[in-house]
């Protein structure tokens, strides 16, 4: 396996396990069969360009770490984190509109009702408005 192959396997199984997802919920994000990011990691073969660009909008850093340039990283993440729900908190605001725009295509129309509800009861309580957002801000 070549050089740049090598770290971007190194660099997906990396990042996928310190966001906490599944190779299937990256798949899913990213747009491929769940075995093409297993393949990735083993260093089978690697993401075309266009999917850099998108595992590098996902995981919130640049393409070059993705290809292993600036990050410096040998050591391999712990790869106990398949399934389970994907915890927000392990992403950053950058990454969390994909990640709920991702959910929120799942889901019929019913899904999203509820969401929506729910967002706006949220939205409409003390306790969860976000202080820092002005009127000018919101929507509606």
């Amino acid at each position: 396996m070549g050089k740049i192959r090598d770290n971007i396997s190194k660099s997906i199984l990396f990042y996928r396990t310190k966001a906490k997802m599944t190779q299937r919920q990256l798949a899913e994000l990213v747009g491929v069969k769940h075995n093409s990011v297993a393949t990735w990691e083993a260093g089978g073969s690697s993401p075309d360009a266009e999917i850099i660009f998108k595992l590098s909008d996902i995981f919130g850093v640049s393409v070059s770490d993705i290809y292993g340039q600036e990050t410096g990283h040998t050591k391999t993440p712990p790869t106990d984190v398949e399934g389970g729900p994907i915890a927000i908190t392990n992403f950053t605001s950058q990454e969390i509109p994909a990640l709920l725009v991702h959910s929120w295509n799942r889901l019929n129309k019913e899904g999203q009702r509820k969401v929506a509800d729910y967002a706006s009861d949220l939205a409409s309580s003390e306790q969860y408005v976000n202080k820092d957002i002005t009127k000018s801000d919101s929507v509606g």
